[in-house]
């Protein structure tokens, strides 16, 4: 069992997000601009704006019927898709991007994110639900590939990290997107994708991401194609009170074997409003994999996405506060 005190968390936490002192923020504190979304165009959303564009939607479906999309998703499954000798992923806590070796697996001692024994489990079969809603994401940073891990929130919306789609410290916007849900190795190690391969066609995040602040470390991302009406797709939940909960957290590690995906399951051990913070190991590529749980009233629902870790203390998510919810809610139904 992973029963290390955390003296130090708190302390921690702050150094490692911005202090700052907003005109315009809510009664606990946080800035509402924060709050708003950040497309890959750099245009900016309110959640307001969101909730307009989300209601219209709603209006114009009561009265048309949904196009069939027969066909539409035929020959997703060639579509080749491989990883370099080498992919990066971003750490949010040192804002840095560590590269990883592709062909070679790490010993648990090695791994930043791993506390103690390392406790995760393969997901062999991924085709089963929630699972065959969770994914890999590959994206291009520049000239460097880039991994990271979402979930199907709807038919056609990935819940994933901020730090997957925009890196604050060089300003840069994540490219050709790639989301392949429940994406798995056969025995020679080749990408098998059960549901195809979606590219993305926008995305948005947490405008206070832009200032690496943690607290809004989530973002979503539109696929071109509808996989989340075969592979299924998460419910959502507004994140409040999760001290001593059991979630369970799922994603695709890069110093695990490529195309292989990972779980762990533990309880909260403690959380601010935003943040959850829990001894699951999860490690770099596992950002953006769902925090999930399930209960017989609303099903496998999303909680939070992974996000980061301090080596040796604790790992940690963020959580879908109620304006967090709301604008992932509204962003996923505009499209709809």
């Amino acid at each position: 069992m992973k029963k290390k005190l955390i003296t130090t968390v708190s302390s921690l936490l702050v150094l490692c997000t911005p202090t700052l002192a907003f005109a315009n923020t809510n009664k606990a504190g946080v800035d509402v601009q924060d709050e708003a979304m950040v497309t890959q165009s750099g245009k900016v959303l309110s959640v307001e704006q969101l909730q307009q564009q989300a209601s219209k939607v709603n209006a114009q479906a009561k009265q048309e019927v949904e196009k069939s999309e027969s066909g539409t998703q035929q020959g997703l499954t060639n579509e080749k898709v491989s990883l370099p000798d080498q992919v990066k992923v971003y750490d949010p806590i040192s804002k840095t991007s560590k590269s990883y070796t592709t062909k070679t697996l790490f010993t648990a001692s090695q791994v930043p994110g791993v506390i103690g024994k390392d406790d995760r489990t393969r997901v062999t079969n991924t085709k089963t639900f929630p699972y065959s809603a969770t994914g890999m994401i590959i994206a291009q940073f520049g000239r460097d590939t880039f991994t990271c891990s979402g979930a199907y929130i709807d038919k056609n919306t990935v819940l994933t990290a901020a730090h997957c789609l925009y890196h604050p410290e060089t300003n840069q916007y994540a490219k050709n997107i790639r989301f392949i849900p429940a994406a798995t190795a056969d025995s020679r190690g080749n990408l098998v994708a059960p549901y195809g391969i979606a590219k993305g066609i926008d995305f948005s995040f947490a405008k206070g991401w832009k200032k690496a602040n943690l607290n809004y470390d989530y973002g979503v991302i539109t696929t071109d194609k509808s996989l989340g009406k075969k592979s299924g797709h998460f419910g959502l939940r507004p994140a409040n009170t999760l001290k001593g909960q059991t979630v369970t957290a799922v994603g695709y590690p890069a110093v695990k074997k490529p195309f292989t995906m990972w779980k762990g399951s533990g309880k909260v051990i403690s959380e601010t409003s935003r943040i959850m913070k829990y001894y699951i190991d999860t490690t770099a590529g596992q950002s953006g994999g769902p925090v999930f749980q399930y209960s017989k009233k609303y099903g496998y629902y999303a909680l939070g996405v992974i996000s980061h870790g301090i080596p040796d203390e604790y790992n940690a998510g963020t959580k879908l506060a109620p304006k967090a919810y709301d604008a992932v809610k509204n962003w996923a139904a505009k499209d709809q």
